[in-house]
């Protein structure tokens, strides 16, 4: 429990957060551990706990993850549970906030099925958090049935500064066995198809810089996914590092980038890119969904926006871009993790009653 002084005036609320957490990801923990610090009670979503569980609010981060497995009865069980369980919570008076990373499932297993579910969930919902503005009139253009419905924007927090006394991109490099002769280009995070990592290869192959370098850092669950990558990584100057990476070893990685490439196809939020800007690390990102916006908060000198696909003229320049003389690090005051969770704090309160929130009423969250 934090001291009184560092409590919020937001009253004491109960959260059943799904998910409460992300191994690969601070940002869940950020939100949780921030509110819980401050008093509050958060829960790690269930089924169970969804019909029997003492809380005041569930906040949902990928209503999607039924869709999660190819099988579709295991799909329709999963959403028969969770469908239930949004129903009760409705008939008890219990809360439902979205906070809104995808517009879609990235597999897209069953997608009428799941674009018949999301015009249902979207019913549900008492608020919705957006990452953005782009992503919020992104998601209203999606789901017409959330125009009507309060919405806010709390951006992505972002993964806190680096120790000053980390190592150097050449210290780094070393420490992963690597030679820092030329540049060194990295992609990191789960390998999935829309992320488009065998296209990156092929392109990367094009160039005809061979003193650079491209590492591929991160797992894979599927395994024709993973032969793909493996079959286009035929270039001497790709390295494949495949599978669970820990967080001392992809700081590394981090520290030892010259540029971060993220190559995706579609995007709509990236919490990849925050990671690498708190390394204070350029990045090379697609002129789709929130990016654009990323760019004019950090400025065009960490972030530069490329229009898909990815051509290796593209990454060329991108290349020389990231070579020049950087001073400082990017700007990330609007992503710091304390004000992000205060306003999920604020927004949670709110929604519970307005006077918890400031002591006398106020407007409800934006409605678009």
């Amino acid at each position: 429990m934090s001291r009184e002084s560092d409590q919020l005036p937001f009253g004491r609320c109960r959260i059943l957060a799904s998910p409460k957490r992300i191994a690969l990801n601070p940002y869940f923990a950020t939100i949780s551990e921030g509110m819980e610090k401050r008093g509050w009670q958060v829960e790690s979503f269930s089924y169970l706990r969804g019909f029997a569980g003492r809380f005041d609010i569930l906040h949902v981060h990928f209503p999607t993850f039924p869709f999660n497995n190819r099988r579709l009865w295991i799909t329709a069980a999963r959403l028969l549970l969770f469908g239930a369980v949004l129903i009760l919570l409705r008939a008890r008076g219990k809360k439902i906030v979205w906070t809104v990373h995808n517009l879609a499932h990235h597999e897209r297993h069953h997608p009428t099925l799941e674009k018949a579910f999301m015009r249902w969930f979207t019913g549900m919902l008492d608020l919705t958090i957006h990452l953005s503005e782009s992503g919020r009139a992104a998601a209203l253009e999606r789901f017409p049935r959330l125009r009507g419905r309060p919405s806010l924007v709390i951006p992505h927090a972002h993964y806190r500064e680096p120790p000053p006394d980390g190592p150097t991109a050449a210290e780094a490099a070393g420490m992963l066995g690597l030679d820092r002769g030329g540049p060194i280009l990295l992609f990191f995070g789960q390998i999935r198809p829309y992320k488009n990592i065998p296209e990156l290869i092929r392109v990367f192959s094009e160039l005809q810089r061979r003193d650079t370098r491209l590492l591929i850092v991160g797992g894979v669950a599927d395994d024709r996914l993973a032969r793909e990558v493996k079959g286009a990584a035929s270039d001497d100057r790709v390295l494949l590092r495949l599978g669970p990476v820990p967080d001392d070893q992809l700081h590394r990685y981090l520290a030892a980038a010259t540029l971060i490439v993220l190559p995706y196809r579609e995007i709509l939020n990236s919490g990849s890119a925050l990671l690498g800007l708190t390394h204070a690390r350029p990045l090379l990102i697609p002129d789709r969904g929130a990016m654009a916006e990323l760019q004019s908060k950090v400025g065009a000198d960490w972030a530069r926006l490329f229009t898909p696909p990815l051509s290796s003229e593209q990454l060329d320049e991108a290349i020389s871009w990231a070579e020049e003389p950087r001073t400082g690090r990017p700007d990330l005051r609007a992503f710091d993790p304390a004000a992000v969770v205060q306003a999920h704090m604020a927004a949670f309160a709110g929604l519970l009653s307005p006077e918890v929130a400031t002591g006398h009423p106020r407007k409800s969250p934006h409605r678009s």
